[in-house]
């Protein structure tokens, strides 16, 4: 019994210091908890989480991004309501109204007007819209209830020939020159027509040819109802300082026609059908200066042409360049006759 008890006192007592010595250490260890800008200990604080977190942005790249996206949205629907409103364009009904004259004007009953609306239809496809309405008593036209963004118009008539300055249509999407659209009688567009004469059975042809330049002349023939029938001919000269293809650079040149044994009468009416008995000229001769107000590389002429045996009217383009390029077009009488109006 007192061997047990000289063992379990000595460790009793080792296990008595080593628990001291742990108390001891722990009321020395220092306090790290921290007061925080609240006034609270950071066991007193609420707890956060631990995870990393990536920077945010700066304000200014925020304010940015969110203004495209505004613009981006702003844009998008813009887009969208043009789109809309250039469908209804197209689908929406035309109200037009045009009023036919003569060359005196006097008001042409029975003109013929042919029509044509670019549309869409209810599947987003494009349509064209034709049909015909006639002028009436007083001259007058309407064309109602089409559908389209625009016409598309000309006229016939029997007894009658077009002028080629009548207005051929207008589009919504533009205010016409005028100013106004056509709407109303009050408003209705004016078109002309000239009377026809007495058409005869012509002989319609061409013909050209390349024209030396300061060298020479270039002689085109012109034919009768045979292909070897030669009736008459036009000679062309050429003089200046033409390049050999287009330049914008303006340069001095001249051409001069000439018609042997006959003249040219310069034509500016497209409807005087009837050549003239005098007042023809063997040669004329046109002068284009580098420095005067209207130059041109190229010139559009029409004439009355006096034939050894009979007459002829022709339309002659020139394109001076070297060599200088002649193109021409004329109708001929075969019965020797003044009257040029061509029957088709």
């Amino acid at each position: 019994m007192n061997e047990r008890r000289k063992i379990i006192w000595p460790v009793v007592g080792s296990l008595a210091i080593i628990i001291s010595i742990a108390l001891l250490q722990k009321q020395r260890k220092p306090s790290y908890e921290a007061v925080t800008t609240d006034g609270l200990t950071n066991a007193e604080a609420p707890k956060t989480s631990t995870t990393m977190s990536l920077p945010s942005p700066p304000a200014a790249t925020n304010r940015r991004t969110i203004d495209m996206t505004r613009a981006t949205r702003v844009q998008t629907e813009q887009t969208k309501r043009d789109s809309e409103a250039e469908t209804i364009l197209w689908q929406s009904p035309l109200l037009y109204y045009g009023k036919v004259v003569d060359e005196n004007g006097a008001p042409i009953h029975g003109a013929v007007v042919s029509y044509g609306a670019n549309s869409l239809s209810e599947l987003q496809k494009e349509v064209y819209n034709t049909g015909t309405v006639t002028s009436d008593e007083r001259g007058i036209f309407k064309i109602d209830g089409v559908r389209g963004v625009g016409l598309f118009i000309q006229l016939s008539h029997p007894r009658y020939y077009s002028y080629p300055d009548n207005s051929t249509g207008f589009d919504k999407r533009s205010l016409p020159k005028k100013g106004y659209y056509s709407d109303s009688e009050e408003k209705a567009e004016l078109f002309r027509m000239h009377s026809k004469g007495s058409p005869a059975p012509l002989v319609h042809r061409r013909g050209g040819a390349d024209v030396p330049v300061n060298s020479g002349s270039a002689a085109v023939a012109f034919y009768g109802q045979q292909d070897k029938q030669v009736v008459g001919t036009l000679e062309i000269q050429a003089w200046g300082r033409t390049p050999n293809n287009w330049s914008p650079t303006p340069y001095d040149w001249s051409v001069q026609l000439t018609v042997p044994n006959g003249g040219l009468l310069e034509s500016t009416n497209q409807f005087d059908f009837v050549a003239p008995d005098s007042g023809y000229l063997q040669s004329i001769r046109i002068d284009m200066k580098m420095d005067q107000q209207g130059w041109s590389d190229s010139i559009n002429k029409s004439y009355f042409i006096k034939l050894p045996n009979g007459y002829a009217r022709m339309t002659i383009h020139l394109r001076a360049k070297t060599p200088l390029y002649s193109s021409l077009d004329y109708y001929y009488n075969p019965d020797g006759s003044a009257n040029l109006e061509p029957a088709n």
